[in-house]
């Protein structure tokens, strides 16, 4: 039987797992508008925050994978005290990354 003093200890790890996840999500994610915008034109162009927040909406649930890393983070206990801050530092950076226009460093 898993207990929970072990889930305790691995919590820091599956934080890290997730964070990892969810900023790999958030790059394809904007690696996939950053083209759309590409092959876009004028006045698509222009208007091009309307289409990302109507085709590419979907983008803002990979926070809940960074926020339940958070949530890991914070509750997972480890002999290093550095690495439960990397996984909270890790975690935070994954949420803070949904809501960036990372795209943008993908236009040509």
């Amino acid at each position: 039987m898993y207990k929970p003093s072990h889930l305790r200890k691995d919590a820091l790890k599956i934080s890290i797992l997730l964070s990892v996840i969810s900023v790999l999500a958030t790059l394809i994610i904007n690696f996939l508008i950053g083209q759309e915008y590409s092959k876009s034109t004028g006045k698509t162009r222009a208007l091009f925050g309307f289409q990302e927040l109507s085709d590419y909406s979907f983008q803002y649930y990979v926070v809940l994978i960074g926020v339940s890393a958070l949530i890991f983070a914070l509750t997972g206990t480890s002999q290093s005290r550095n690495r439960k801050i990397l996984a909270i530092i890790f975690s935070i950076f994954a949420i803070i990354l949904v809501f960036l226009n990372v795209w943008k460093l993908f236009i040509q």
